[in-house]
């Protein structure tokens, strides 16, 4: 009997048509739901070391870029390969082996990967997250160990001693449901086993909603019509708050009710979040009661400047509209896994940070358009200026109202306790600020005039005192000292050549070093390093000055301290860093020598500390304020406002040291970033200093 003939580009063409199902086909939901990193190891000999495309995914996942992102460079890097012969199928392999079994069977035809059903799975899990910040994931792990690689139980692990519970709870339920759809029932049962009776009944209850099944139906297939996404809806037994607006509320409420763009302004502490509330409920919740189905038309989004303020406003909202609708709070950080358009569909109410709208505004891959929202309040909208993300988010709303003036556009609804007059010098020049305020915003302004008395009568004015306190002198004695060191280093980068070159007739160097202990000598010290940085090519000559320009850094961050705390929090902070330098990275000659210049000048530094003369007046005269202030009254709550991360961390350490002012039990609130606080952090200390848990706050 013949052998068949084999047709070759028969087969080829079959090849290719099978890699289309995950290159063109599947390709949103594998970015969607693909964690790249799960399989690049299993996939490095069929591409290669000279795939310029899948190094450029290596290098994303080793820089740790976000998830997303590195799965659409890894979908084009498939894409663009040349010779695919077996790629399909070691793509298939590594799925497998990475137990990511229910993509690879979906992509085989071996089972029903229903994506809409999947998205109401993971729009539920994103918004139950922020119910699990009282859990310990980590006390989970043991009962889902069948369903978790190692490589899943680590990055739990690390999400949460860097982010805290909530975070490593999210992570936990994301990296279940791209196993498979049994794995969340699993997860329910192991919160069960673990005490969590009524958080396990309350979600098993609510996912059976989400998916539209009841007790004893089966699982819909997904062929019927759309399932609406439950938000983060109370049961009907938990009342919301009654929202009365006061007079005053109600007239700078009535623009909005009509149907008009507004700026409404009033004065920190007479309800310009109840008046945004009102207005969601009366003119857009009435549109679309709970149970009608999902239009997003009918979405209102709630934007805020800072992170911390998302869940403020959020908890704000459900306060009076508990049980009416639902409200979500989205970051940058919980947006990795889920897109905004499927939380704004998923919610009435969503509230975020305007970078992170216009971020999903701007990707392709999110089907969002600013068309889709009907209300856009913006909290603190003075912030509308120049390149701020306010005025990027507006500059989407003017394009479009120019450009497709038949499309629906938001109704825009401003907040701020005064639109401000930037830099004006004079009545005109505010007057021109204030109108392209209005203009960027393409708003009117709203403030009471009829009821103008009433709020006057309810606003808060607090009372302002000023007490001028001269503080230390500029060259006190632990200036001096650390002065010589800064100006040792300053010399050391002379005596490098490459270093030489840089600094010899350079003005700004000049001015840098005659300004210790400002701010302006850490802006020199940032932009000596990034020139180091782009044109010493000699890697020991740039490793030198490195060591150097991040001690003269530090130094100075040691100035500001001892200016703002105590000299003992100036020396103990320096410590800190060499201490840290030492345990983090090996030392060279140039490293031990820096450390040698610190640690001789040490117990001179010390011995200055415990000098009367060294101690700072601003400090004492701030402790003498306090003590009076909760002499008179021990509930009262106090703010301290300070210009760095670094004095925050120090006022705070002296203020639970004094034995006069401990009881206060100080914490501070800094921003995120390098050192930072994440989010998690913050709104738990908000939180602390809201229930007098801590009544100082830096």
């Amino acid at each position: 009997m013949a052998a068949a003939s084999v047709d070759a580009p028969a087969l080829e063409e079959a090849e290719e048509n099978k890699f289309k199902v995950i290159t063109e086909v599947y390709r949103p939901l594998l970015i969607e739901v693909l964690d790249v990193k799960d399989i690049v190891e299993a996939l490095k000999i069929q591409f290669g070391g000279g795939d310029a495309k899948f190094n450029e995914v290596l290098e994303l996942i080793e820089t740790g870029e976000r998830r997303k992102i590195v799965a659409e460079r890894f979908m084009e890097a498939l894409k663009v390969k040349e010779d695919k012969r077996g790629l399909y199928r070691a793509v298939i392999d590594a799925l497998i082996a990475s137990e990511n079994d229910a993509i690879a069977e979906h992509l085989e035809g071996t089972s029903e990967f229903n994506t809409k059903k999947r998205e109401h799975y993971r729009s539920f899990l994103w918004v139950y997250a922020n119910r699990l910040e009282d859990i310990e994931p980590l006390s989970l792990l043991t009962s889902l160990e069948e369903h978790l690689t190692k490589r899943d139980v680590e990055k739990i692990r690390k999400t949460v001693e860097r982010e805290g519970n909530c975070a490593g709870a999210s992570e936990l339920l994301l990296r279940l449901d791209r196993k498979s759809e049994d794995c969340f029932g699993e997860f329910i049962k192991a919160l069960d086993r673990n005490g969590s009776h009524k958080l396990a009944k309350e979600m098993e209850e609510m996912k059976n909603f989400a998916l539209g099944i009841g007790a004893d139906d089966e699982v819909d297939d997904g062929n019927g019509e759309d399932i609406p996404i439950v938000g983060n809806v109370c049961p009907s037994s938990d009342k919301a708050e009654e929202l009365e607006l006061r007079d005053y509320q109600e007239e700078v409420l009535t623009p909005a009710l009509k149907g008009q763009n507004a700026m409404v302004v009033l004065p920190t502490g007479t309800g310009k979040t109840e008046v945004a509330i009102a207005l969601i409920s009366r003119r857009f919740l009435a549109r679309n009661p709970v149970g009608a189905s999902n239009h997003r038309r009918q979405k209102s989004v709630f934007v805020v400047n800072k992170v911390p303020l998302v869940k403020q406003q959020k908890d704000r909202c459900l306060k009076y509209l508990k049980g009416m609708c639902e409200v979500a709070g989205a970051s940058g950080e919980e947006l990795n896994h889920v897109p905004l358009d499927i939380v704004i569909d998923a919610n009435d109410i969503t509230v975020l940070t305007a970078q992170v709208l216009v971020n999903a505004l701007k990707d392709e891959n999110i089907k969002l358009e600013l068309s889709d929202i009907a209300l856009l309040v913006l909290d603190e909208c003075h912030h509308c200026q120049k390149s701020n993300p306010y005025n990027v988010l507006m500059a989407m709303y003017r394009d479009l109202k120019l450009n497709s003036p038949k499309l629906p556009r938001p109704q825009i609804l401003g907040m701020t306790a005064s639109p401000g007059v930037g830099d004006s010098k004079n009545m005109v020049q505010a007057e021109c600020y204030i109108t392209k305020l209005c203009a960027n915003l393409d708003c009117i302004i709203s403030r009471p005039k009829i009821y103008a008395d009433k709020l006057k009568a309810k606003s808060n004015s607090p009372k302002e005192t000023q007490i001028i306190v001269k503080g230390r002198p500029l060259e006190d004695p632990y200036f001096r000292e650390i002065s010589v060191i800064m100006e040792r280093i300053e010399d050391k980068i002379k005596l490098v050549e490459a270093g030489r070159a840089l600094v010899e007739g350079n003005d700004e160097f000049t001015k840098m070093v005659s300004r210790r202990g400002a701010q302006s000598y850490e802006q020199g010290v940032v932009n000596l390093k990034k020139k180091i940085q782009e044109t010493i090519e000699n890697e020991d000559d740039r490793r030198e000055l490195m060591a150097c320009v991040s001690y003269l850094r530090e130094y100075n961050n040691s100035l500001f301290i001892n200016r703002d705390a105590r000299t003992s929090d100036a020396i103990s902070y320096m410590e800190d860093y060499i201490n840290e330098e030492e345990r983090s990275s090996p030392s060279g000659p140039a490293d031990m020598i820096l450390k040698k210049m610190f640690r001789d000048k040490l117990q001179t530094l010390n011995r200055i500390a415990n000098l009367h003369m060294s101690i700072n007046p601003v400090l004492n005269e701030l402790g003498k304020q306090l003590k009076k202030a909760y002499a008179e009254n021990e509930e009262s709550l106090s703010i301290i406002f300070t210009k760095t991360r670094a004095s925050a961390k120090a006022l705070v350490k002296w203020l639970n040291e004094d034995p006069d002012l401990n009881g206060i039990k100080a914490d501070m609130l800094i921003g995120s970033g390098n050192q930072g606080m994440t989010s998690t952090e913050q709104n738990r200390n908000l939180q602390l200093f809201k229930d007098k848990k801590r009544r100082s706050g830096h």
